[in-house]
């Protein structure tokens, strides 16, 4: 079976789940980055970003070799899809406001009331 070529647009979108480094939690490279098929192309898998995660070439084959297991993979890319849908556009344009200083005094309190 021939490769096709993985789009931009899916590349950037896996890219961008993982914040552009490697989704081994213990690892976080972000020099080089792969991205791997959860279920590989031999076996009828998609370039779709559902079915890719981004490795750096350390992990890529760790896992190859067995030494990264594939639960642990798919439970990364769970946490991973999980995190990314947590929050729209307007939640993460409000707290990269929260977290830009500000003229004037901004106080959070613990149950997520924001005074200013």
């Amino acid at each position: 079976m021939s490769r096709t070529a993985i789009s931009n647009t899916i590349r950037i979108a896996v890219l961008t789940e993982a914040g552009y480094r490697c989704a081994v939690p213990t690892c976080r490279t972000i020099l080089a980055i792969d991205l791997h098929h959860l279920l590989p192309v031999s076996k009828s898998g998609a370039n779709t970003s559902s079915n890719l995660i981004a490795l750096c070439p350390t992990c890529h084959a760790l896992f190859h070799r067995g030494a990264i297991s594939r639960d642990s993979i798919y439970a990364w890319k769970s946490l991973l899809v999980s995190l990314s849908q947590a929050f729209d556009q307007r939640d993460i344009d409000d707290l990269l406001f929260l977290d830009t200083p500000q003229p004037y005094p901004l106080e959070v309190t613990g149950d997520g009331v924001v005074k200013f």
